[in-house]
């Protein structure tokens, strides 16, 4: 991935132990974005279950499972999206759909079409991250640096499901922690990191007492 790439990284601790169950990131893996001339071509791996698969994407890095660019019902585990404008970056998620109904989306991946270069943006895990409380309503959340990252944004909420929608965020981060301030006590915070380069880590979750 270049600095034109970026996935979602997912992260959730939990201050004085680890947080069990749901780690709210997706079945997806193998996911790939390569960009071409007007167009993306997209792959994945299968997942166990699978009857279908939808794809979303948007030119805000924001792109979740309501933005009207989308490709829906794919049999296939790759796609090519057509008629993008060369030299604007493009946002891409994908989903599963099983006998249960639609699952959660995978990493953002981001893509830029051109008319003379292709490239491929890749899942690779970040590591070291970590959700600390450091003071009263206050979390410190930190993370290994991503070789080529040009800046991270932290995404926070009390739903286990928080997203780059979120509108608790800090964003434009150039280092590799940041503290949030002004949380309440006694309330279960959850964090996603996003960088230019690289896919959620698991879910960290922190209790405030």
């Amino acid at each position: 991935m270049n600095l034109g790439f970026k996935s979602v990284v997912v992260l959730i601790a939990a201050f004085g132990f680890l947080a069990c169950g749901n780690n709210n990131s997706s079945s997806i893996t193998g996911w790939t974005a390569t960009a071409g001339d007007g167009q993306v071509q997209l792959s994945w791996d299968s997942v166990s279950g699978a009857t279908s698969y939808n794809v979303y994407y948007s030119t805000d890095s924001n792109v979740n499972t309501t933005s009207s660019g989308k490709v829906t019902g794919l049999t296939t585990t790759s796609t090519s999206v057509t008629g993008l404008t060369n030299q604007t970056t493009f946002y891409f998620i994908v989903t599963a759909v099983t006998s249960s109904g639609e699952g959660s989306p995978s990493n953002t991946l981001s893509s830029t079409p051109s008319g003379t270069n292709t490239s491929t943006a890749t899942s690779t895990a970040v590591t070291g991250v970590t959700a600390t409380k450091v003071g009263a309503g206050q979390v410190q959340v930190s993370w290994a640096a991503v070789t080529g990252a040009i800046s991270y944004n932290v995404y926070y909420g009390t739903n286990s499901n928080v997203g780059t929608s979120s509108p608790t965020n800090v964003q434009g981060i150039t280092g590799t922690s940041t503290t949030i301030s002004g949380l309440a006590t006694g309330v279960t915070y959850y964090f996603i990191v996003t960088a230019v380069i690289a896919p959620p880590s698991s879910t960290v979750s922190v209790i405030l007492n």
